[in-house]
């Protein structure tokens, strides 16, 4: 089974998470990388990304892709909330794009607080405890709650 790869662009961090299944089930984590990108310098509520940071995120998605490729996994991209309140972002997402070879994908904040869950609770026991998920992260903080791994409901502010 080809390894999957995650390119996250975070406000403050890009991230690398690489995984492939397992044959009896679960994932089997290959690698997990960070570097702080300060995406959001100077991004405050809304307005346009600065260049040096524009350019220290793609240095590390470039490092992350080269990483992925040398497992040969297939990679996808996802941005968060420096994303979803930057405004003129099409010329750095088509710079995102051609470096990662697949669509951006600018996730809204209740996804993002989904997909924080499901990675949270990948793990945890199936208990018929109910249990909640808080994801601070640079620009936005996301709260997810739900029974069993089954999402219940999930916020961001």
């Amino acid at each position: 089974m080809r390894a999957r790869a995650v390119v996250s662009l975070g406000s403050n961090t890009t991230r690398l998470l690489i995984v492939r299944d397992l044959p009896g089930g679960g994932v089997e984590q290959l690698e997990h990388g960070a570097i702080g990108t300060r995406l959001s310098e100077g991004l405050h509520g809304a307005g346009a990304l600065t260049e040096a940071a524009e350019q220290r995120t793609l240095t590390a998605i470039e490092t992350f892709v080269a990483r992925a490729q040398a497992l040969d996994a297939e990679i996808f991209a996802i941005a968060t909330s420096a994303m979803r309140r930057a405004e003129g972002t099409e010329a750095f997402i088509r710079r995102v794009e051609a470096a990662t070879s697949c669509a951006l994908q600018i996730l809204d904040g209740e996804r993002e607080a989904a997909y924080s869950f499901g990675g949270a609770m990948s793990s945890a026991p199936r208990d018929g405890k109910r249990r909640g998920v808080l994801d601070v992260g640079g620009g936005s903080t996301e709260f997810a709650v739900g029974t069993d791994g089954a999402l219940e409901a999930a916020r961001s502010v």
